[in-house]
């Protein structure tokens, strides 16, 4: 062949799409109350990942005993990854702490929601110290 037949070829790139939340729309689903327990669980946990950068499969293996204080007093989570085994240290910001002390004590009732006692939706590991959920 003579010549190239995409001399002149360029290929249109493509327009990037928005891969994150606007802190609107965080906002907006911070104060979004939702029909049933199990939803308003679901957004809290959500919102603990989007301000601690812990993802889910780590997120539900966490204790109280991965909760530490400094000596300046702020709250850190000591961990490590599932996946890599790498050490993870985060800082805990208010809206984080919140959630948390939102739902400290829903291991006692096997419910992530203290008006849904009765209904057991959400189980704890055998040491009832984790955020872990399941369906």
């Amino acid at each position: 062949m003579p010549f190239s037949p995409f001399k002149d070829f360029s290929p249109m790139k493509p327009k990037q799409k928005q891969r994150f939340l606007t802190r609107e729309e965080l906002d907006r689903l911070m104060g979004t109350t939702f029909d049933t327990p199990n939803r308003n669980f679901t957004r809290d946990m959500f919102l603990f990942s989007v301000f601690t950068g812990i993802c889910y499969c780590d997120m539900r293996n966490l204790t109280e005993k991965n909760v530490v204080r400094d000596h300046e007093g702020n709250l850190w989570i000591e961990t490590r990854r599932q996946k890599t085994g790498t050490p993870e240290n985060v800082r805990l910001l208010d809206i984080a702490i919140e959630i948390m002390k939102k739902y400290r004590g829903w291991h006692q009732t096997g419910s992530c929601s203290h008006a849904d006692k009765g209904k057991h939706e959400h189980s704890p590991k055998k040491d009832g110290r984790t955020m872990r959920h399941r369906s």
